[in-house]
């Protein structure tokens, strides 16, 4: 008996050392490394107009559209417009790319393109550049989406495959157009209402917001992308236990409302009266945008100071200094300007109303203008009165249009620039 105990034993330590464990994988790691490599080729170049993709340069910076095609050749085609571009324009531009093998697949454009290597070189701003990455590791692609990562600064770069139909420069154009319909030097902050609580959303010009909770101190910054829709966020963002990274314009553009939660949106100025007042620190008077009674007192008046001061040129604007609204008159003659300032009494009455009416003061040209000039006096009667107020969007009142309360025939328009 214990002669076949020990045989047993010997059996059993034979089998376990015969027992080999099978392959997890078909391929080596170098064979898998290369078909990824070939794999995230493929797909790159299969895209026949190419790719959108959406540019952050690091972590912390604003996001930029680059447009890119790979070509078969090793050749990729790249283009883009913002304040980055030549004369804030349309740029186009080539480079050479290749897919290299680090820890996984490398997509590197290793020849010198305007459009990219802007955002690496150490030139501006300030001798340390804009911190960006030309060689992206491959995280994911499909035949619709391909995820990288910057390798040296991280941030995830995502790239949408474009329709074929799509026109590089209109594209381009119509993200610019979403871009200055939402966000400008004066834009208001954006609200976000969440079980009770406001988020402020503000600097959206700068592509990189300031989100702050009301009645807090804390904020964080928010960077963005401007799509044709709307905007994306760079990372989602966790509020009130609800995520968000996504918006799109609703079809009035009056509100942004979120992809991932239909019932949110983000919303501009509630009140186009405390905005005027408040956001538009200079009232800038075109009488192109002017009704056209007051149109014709503008042209009366462009004429008296013509007869008054041979006056080639002519200008008004409503300004906010030091708890005063003053109407400023500017006229030119031979490249001289003269200006004049009359107070205003400006009050907003309703929500989206407000009235105007002139003061008795005014500073010593101002003065010698309602003496000399019985025209200014006719045009600041009509310019006078209740008015409600009106724009294309409150997420950015850029213009903002008086009617007269009682006459809806007598308008003008105001504008920010």
């Amino acid at each position: 008996m214990k002669h076949i105990y020990i045989i047993c034993i010997l059996l059993v330590l034979f089998s376990s050392c015969k027992y080999e464990e099978q392959a997890i994988f078909d391929l080596t790691p170098a064979e898998r490394l290369n078909k990824a490599m070939a794999d995230s080729y493929a797909t790159l170049t299969s895209a026949a107009n190419g790719w959108e993709l959406a540019y952050f340069a690091n972590p912390e910076s604003a996001g930029y559209t680059i447009l890119v095609t790979f070509q078969k050749n090793g050749m990729a085609q790249l283009a883009s417009r913002s304040e980055l571009t030549l004369n804030k324009g349309y740029e186009q531009d080539s480079c050479l790319y290749e897919m290299v093998a680090d820890y996984g697949p490398v997509l590197t454009f290793n020849t010198f393109s305007n459009v990219l290597h802007r955002f690496s070189t150490p030139e501006n701003p300030d001798g340390y550049g804009l911190q960006g990455d030309y060689e992206f590791i491959v995280l994911s692609s499909t035949q619709q989406q391909v995820v990288l990562k910057g390798k040296k600064y991280k941030s995830i770069i995502v790239l949408q495959k474009l329709d074929e139909n799509i026109n590089w420069q209109n594209h381009l154009q119509q993200i610019e157009n979403t871009d200055k319909l939402l966000f400008s030097a004066t834009s208001p902050k954006l609200l976000l209402t969440i079980k009770g609580s406001t988020y402020s959303f503000s600097g959206g010009v700068s592509h990189i917001f300031k989100m702050k909770k009301k009645g807090t101190t804390n904020s964080s910054n928010v960077p963005f992308i401007v799509t044709k829709q709307g905007l994306r966020l760079q990372d989602a963002v966790e509020i009130e236990g609800l995520s968000f990274q996504e918006f799109q314009l609703n079809a009035d553009n009056s509100a942004l409302v979120s992809v991932e939660n239909p019932d949110y949106k983000l919303t501009g100025t509630d009140d186009l009266a405390a905005f005027a007042m408040n956001n538009l620190k200079i009232w800038n008077f075109n009488p192109e945008n002017m009704s056209a009674g007051l149109k014709s007192a503008y042209t009366n008046m462009f004429d008296g100071f013509k007869s008054a001061y041979n006056a080639d040129e002519l200008k008004l604007s409503v300004s906010y200094f030091i708890s005063r609204f003053i109407l400023t008159v500017t006229y030119s003659k031979d490249n001289i300007k003269t200006e004049g300032k009359i107070d205003l009494n400006i009050n907003a009455t309703a929500k989206d109303a407000l009235s105007i009416s002139k003061k008795t003061t005014a500073d010593t040209n101002g003065t010698v203008f309602l003496t000399d000039v019985a025209a200014l006096n006719q045009f600041i009667t009509l310019f006078s009165g209740n008015f409600t107020l009106s724009t294309t969007t409150k997420l950015n009142p850029q213009l903002v249009k008086f009617t007269k309360a009682f006459d809806s025939n007598q308008w003008f328009v105001v504008s920010d620039n």
